[in-house]
């Protein structure tokens, strides 16, 4: 586990932020296996000099969180390691029964995109990695600005 504090003030009130961060490795079809302390990222990493581009690695020494956040790094691998067009994946976070955190996604291999056409067949892959830069938006998407496939 690793951990950080940081000291703040707010409208005169000072406060402290304690972070507590544990590293899990995904396992498929099991429970989450404890992995080495990743260490605390004091400042964000932005995954090119793209002023679109989405963040590797977010700042964890906020001065305050209302909630507890989850961020997944990841890289969807195919079942077997067999190449598939596309592929569900989900995270899902339960104490006991109680599903807490439940998330789906439809990970989709690179498409070609041709202005006001339809994007062609998704080519196949193996090991993708899971991020805004990969997934349908542009420029024009107030969402997903960092995306592809969008006008």
């Amino acid at each position: 586990m690793s951990v950080a504090s940081r000291a703040w003030a707010m409208r005169g009130r000072l406060g402290i932020t304690a972070v507590v961060k544990a590293t899990f490795r995904l396992v498929p079809d099991q429970v989450m296996e404890p992995a080495a302390p990743a260490p605390i990222v004091v400042a964000d990493v932005a995954r090119s000099a793209s002023p679109l581009a989405s963040l590797r690695r977010a700042s964890e020494c906020a001065p305050l969180l209302r909630r507890p956040e989850i961020i997944l790094d990841a890289v969807a691998c195919a079942p077997s390691g067999v190449p598939v067009e596309q592929m569900k994946v989900r995270l899902a976070v339960a104490r006991g029964a109680e599903m807490r955190l439940s998330k789906e996604l439809r990970i989709l291999g690179d498409r070609t995109a041709i202005p006001n056409e339809i994007p062609g067949r998704p080519l196949a892959f193996d090991r993708i990695p899971i991020m805004y830069e990969g997934a349908f938006g542009g420029p024009a998407h107030p969402l997903n600005p960092a995306g592809v496939g969008g006008v």
